[in-house]
């Protein structure tokens, strides 16, 4: 019995002990997320994020390579709320899931919006719709509009 135990111990302290520091992020090379936008550009479409950092290309993975290649930090896409789509775009919703955490909400975007700004209303006014719902059939987007410096969250 005494046996077992010391090795269920070992089995135990292992991972604990293979933890220091071998292969981990610099946290400070990390970008986090909240709010991410997606639109249709030049035959592809253009991922860009409330950072700032955007990637283009003629599909997500392609996009999301430039995303990575052209910033100046490690951007983080797990940690991001909120999914802006411009009209015409939900066809990658099915590619970005890989990207995104499976809560992450999801809603139209209609204007000229900041994406910081965004962010902030929307943990105020959350929109109905998360990935995990869109990829079990359900469609009732929100629609998050710009207009005259106000924005609003409009339900379908």
């Amino acid at each position: 019995m005494k046996k077992w135990s010391v090795y269920l111990l070992l089995l135990a302290v292992i991972p604990v002990l293979s933890f220091g520091g071998l292969g981990g992020e610099d946290v400070g090379k990390l970008c986090p997320v909240q709010a991410v936008m997606i639109r249709r550009e030049n035959d592809g479409l253009r991922i860009i994020t409330d950072g700032g950092q955007s990637g283009w290309g003629e599909d997500v993975s392609s996009a999301m390579e430039d995303l990575k290649k052209t910033a100046s930090a490690n951007v983080f896409l797990d940690t991001a709320d909120y999914l802006l789509l411009k009209p015409g775009t939900e066809v990658w919703l099915k590619e970005l899931k890989h990207h995104l955490r499976p809560s992450c909400s999801v809603c139209y975007a209609s204007g000229a919006l900041d994406l910081v700004e965004a962010a902030a209303y929307l943990q105020i006014h959350q929109p109905s719709l998360t990935l995990t719902q869109y990829e079990a059939g359900q469609r009732d987007f929100s629609t998050l509009v710009y207009q005259e410096g106000r924005m609003a969250l409009v339900r379908s």
